[in-house]
């Protein structure tokens, strides 16, 4: 996983790979459509208190 984010857009872009990661990413935000390997997170600025939640979140359902 690698997050780059845009703060003028206040945005993120989440680039992913490996064979659960796709996984990971359509259970933490199951309404966003992934793109080659990579989705697009409006309103996720903070690792710590938006995405990392997430994730762990999403990982207890994989």
């Amino acid at each position: 996983f690698f997050l780059l984010t845009n703060i003028k857009t206040s945005s993120s872009e989440i680039l992913f790979a490996g064979d659960r990661a796709p996984d990971v990413v359509s259970n933490a935000y199951p309404n966003l459509e992934q793109k080659d390997n990579a989705v697009n997170v409006p309103g996720l600025l903070s690792r710590k208190k938006q995405l990392i939640p997430a994730f762990m979140a999403a990982m207890n359902y994989i």
